[in-house]
């Protein structure tokens, strides 16, 4: 989680997966509001979730190099 704008209105959120690890979660809170992303292995595939504050915007990066643009709600990716 980093700060592309001052207060975070804009920030970028890029999960590092580790292949030793099954799970991991962070969480900021900024002056916007909680900002959450976790992952985690299942057997369907792995699980990216993450929260973006009120009128904030963040730029995803998966671990396979998929870059999006997310605005203000909760998400799951699973692929």
């Amino acid at each position: 989680i980093e700060p592309l704008e001052p207060g975070f209105r804009r920030f970028a959120i890029n999960p590092r997966i580790d292949d030793r690890l099954s799970f991991a979660e962070r969480e900021y809170l900024s002056e916007q509001g909680m900002i959450r992303c976790k992952w985690r292995r299942e057997e369907d595939g792995m699980h990216v979730e993450f929260t973006i504050p009120c009128n904030t915007r963040a730029s995803v990066c998966l671990p396979d190099g998929t870059m999006q643009e997310y605005g203000s709600g909760s998400y799951q990716i699973i692929w």
